[in-house]
């Protein structure tokens, strides 16, 4: 018992920090480079099973991992929304108006607005003409999560090595620019 709670720790942690820093990354990136929408390169869930395993995880962590991929993917809302709000927050930085606080509030008001009627058209439509013939995010997004547990489940993949050294890779190259920008930003 105390084994898979020790696992489902470390699969916690590790699909959380991998959720985290794939959003923050490509949301800084977006907001930085003054880009308006960016996917992101890798999945959560992905992340994390090529990390520690699907031996290390379980059938119960599997199933974690699978039915959380739609929310955690950042191809429907999450990712497109950070980058949006990130480079809101960005030109309200940088320009100097004297009420920032109203322009914040305006941005979470026509979040708030947009999704509320995005989510009521989508019930509307799905219920009228059927979700699944709607759109393509309807068949994929539903079948993918179980498609994903069944595969990984019945041959758990190993941990995979190259992962771990394509991403130290990545994060010593993302740390030098992140270095140079905050030694340039205390230098002001």
């Amino acid at each position: 018992m105390r084994v898979l709670l020790i696992t489902g720790s470390i699969l916690r942690a590790c699909f959380h920090f991998g959720a985290f820093v794939i959003f923050l990354t490509i949301a800084r990136a977006a907001a930085q480079g003054g880009v308006a929408a960016m996917y992101t390169p890798t999945v959560a869930s992905d992340f994390a099973l090529s990390s520690v395993g699907g031996s290390a995880l379980g059938a119960k962590g599997l199933a974690g991992l699978a039915l959380s991929y739609p929310w955690s993917t950042g191809r429907a809302t999450m990712m497109v929304l950070m980058v949006v709000c990130a480079n809101g927050l960005k030109l309200i930085s940088e320009v100097d108006v004297p009420q920032r606080r109203r322009l914040f509030g305006g941005m979470v008001v026509t979040i708030v607005l947009t999704l509320t009627a995005t989510v009521s058209l989508i019930f509307y439509l799905g219920y009228q003409h059927g979700a699944i013939n709607l759109n393509w995010y309807f068949q994929t997004y539903a079948r993918y999560p179980f498609e994903f547990m069944a595969k990984n489940v019945l041959n758990p993949p190993e941990p995979n090595l190259n992962g771990w050294i394509y991403r130290s890779v990545g994060a010593v190259v993302m740390a030098a620019p992140s270095w140079i920008s905050s030694a340039r930003a205390a230098r002001k």
